[in-house]
């Protein structure tokens, strides 16, 4: 190994490696304590209702934009339930600006889509990015001469072992 490949994979763990185990460790917690009090509530009257490749798109009276979903059933469930004119209330994550995909769905007190939590994706996310930044953390500190380039003599024992034997 040359001094560029040492120096470069120290520079990796730091600037890439660590950030990407961050990342999936806050996704990871946020999709843990997500819940129906994280819910954005909008409550109007359907104004528009289309489907279109699969996805039905609902604008209310009172939105500039079409809330949205894909999942077949509950495609299925606003085709069979919901109609243009109808009150209707829809719920949708907070702080996601842009994604209106919807979570909850109730027409007159009765609940047609059920906020249903995916604990599965949030928990793999938490577990892979603490294993991530451990490892991360562990390389960077028993390896802290790699942003140096490493140590010369261990690294030419390690290429050519007999060296030493051969004056």
């Amino acid at each position: 190994m040359n001094r560029f490949a040492n120096t470069s994979r120290y520079i990796y763990a730091i600037l890439s490696g660590i950030p990407i185990g961050l990342i999936l460790l806050v996704f990871g917690i946020r999709g843990i304590s997500l819940d129906e009090g994280n819910l954005y509530k909008r409550t109007g009257v359907v104004k528009e209702l289309k489907e279109k490749e699969g996805l039905v798109f609902l604008k209310l009276n009172n939105e500039y934009e079409y809330y949205h979903t894909g999942i077949p059933e509950r495609v299925e469930i606003i085709n069979e339930n919901i109609q243009i004119g109808d009150k209707v209330t829809v719920y949708r994550i907070k702080n996601n600006e842009g994604l209106y995909f919807i979570e909850k769905l109730v027409k007159n007190n009765a609940v047609l889509i059920e906020f249903n939590k995916a604990p599965l994706v949030p928990f793999i996310s938490l577990l892979l990015g603490s294993l991530i930044i451990i490892a991360g953390i562990i390389y960077l500190a028993q390896n802290f001469s790699d942003l140096f380039g490493g140590n010369k003599e261990k690294m030419e024992d390690f290429i050519d072992p007999w060296r030493k034997n051969k004056t």
